[in-house]
């Protein structure tokens, strides 16, 4: 986990419901949660939705689950594609810049919602007063 993650999510959960969406397994996911010590709200696995992202029902059913409308959800992530497709479902969209992530990914072509330049999660958590 970036160092970051475990203090952002935290800061993050006092005002916001904070899931995770992977293609990872769910006990992969468990694992790292539990090595890393993050905590989540929630978490959603490929192997429990039966889809992968970018896939439209891996979205349409972690919102349909979490009883919200597309538009009361925001996608969080360091990969272009997952919120290019997140807004599809109309999702909003923060990208979360990480220096080993989308190299070679040219972000002029996108538009996200918010971008956080740097300190990851916690740049998060301090852009949505945190």
């Amino acid at each position: 986990a970036w160092e970051d993650s475990r203090e952002g999510l935290q800061r993050l959960r006092q005002k916001y419901l904070v899931v995770i969406l992977s293609n990872g397994s769910t006990r992969m996911l468990i694992d790292a949660s539990k090595r890393n010590k993050l905590e989540w709200d929630m978490t959603f696995a490929s192997d429990l939705i039966g889809a992968y992202k970018p896939f439209p029902k891996t979205y349409q059913e972690v919102i349909r689950v979490l009883q919200l409308q597309p538009s009361e959800c925001v996608m969080v992530a360091a990969h272009a594609y997952d919120l290019e497709a997140a807004a599809t479902h109309g999702m909003g969209t923060i990208y979360v810049t990480r220096n080993t992530e989308d190299r070679g990914i040219n972000l002029d072509n996108y538009t996200f919602d918010l971008t956080v330049p740097e300190n990851g999660l916690l740049g998060l958590a301090s852009a949505l007063s945190c």
